[in-house]
């Protein structure tokens, strides 16, 4: 996240979800960014385009105190941004990075061509490039885990960008949700940052499942300490696509 992103945010093509679009969680984070400390909602309308001028709108420009849109230079609302009104699910136990390391090796879901090149979860990214979160099921909890060293890339000043974190505790919730490779896209996220990893660490990244109504599927995600601390936390509501077969 750059400085000028209270005037302008642009997402680089690294950071896509789809092949045309920004990955929602690190979209996300870099709105919430913008805000105050503490839990944030981020809802997204549209999907976020790449390499393209974004204009938030805050207060100053007539918006209630405390609130951003993400603006096309056309006015379309991509997303909006505001302090979190509902409180975060509760987490799990953590499982170890041995516990994580072996729910990857489960992983299962069946890869969709449009999420191949996803920045966390995409399996054509080279190391270093994308995450690589491939989060699989947990032997005696509902719901997947993964363990995650992030790359130097990710770093400012020794510990990793928030809208990171962000992107990390997106795909898994998908994961915890769905098995199928069912497309989905995230519709909201709410998440509150305690501490932010360092670099050199090792992390665990969880996720389960809350609840299924039609096609809106939520979810939870939590990012670990390797002593089982909970970092960061995120509530997340997925949408199906219609016909998505």
């Amino acid at each position: 996240m750059g400085s000028s992103d209270r005037d302008r945010l642009i997402i680089d093509r690294r950071f896509c979800g789809p092949p045309e679009s920004g990955n929602g969680g690190y979209v996300a984070g870099r709105l919430a960014a913008l805000l105050a400390p503490g839990a944030v909602e981020v809802r997204l309308h549209l999907p976020p385009p790449l390499e393209t001028p974004l204009f938030p709108r805050m207060a100053a420009d007539g918006l209630a105190e405390g609130r951003i849109d993400l603006l096309t230079k056309d006015g379309l609302r991509v997303a909006s941004a505001r302090p979190a009104r509902a409180e975060l699910p509760q987490v799990p136990p953590a499982p170890t990075l041995d516990e994580a390391a072996a729910a990857a090796g489960r992983f299962r879901s069946t890869a969709i061509p449009e999420f191949c090149c996803c920045f966390v979860c995409g399996p054509d990214r080279a190391r270093g490039d994308g995450l690589h979160l491939y989060a699989g099921p947990r032997d005696s909890l509902p719901g997947v885990a993964v363990a995650w060293t992030p790359d130097a890339s990710l770093a400012r000043d020794g510990q990793i960008g928030s809208e990171f974190v962000w992107a990390a505790l997106d795909c898994p919730g998908y994961f915890a949700c769905r098995d199928d490779g069912a497309a989905m896209l995230l519709g909201q996220m709410t998440a509150v940052i305690h501490e932010l990893p360092l670099l050199g660490g090792s992390y665990v990244v969880s996720a389960w499942p809350i609840s299924h109504s039609g096609r809106k599927f939520e979810s939870g995600t939590a990012l670990h300490a390797s002593d089982g601390r909970v970092l960061a936390v995120a509530h997340q509501i997925w949408i199906e696509r219609r016909n998505a077969d």
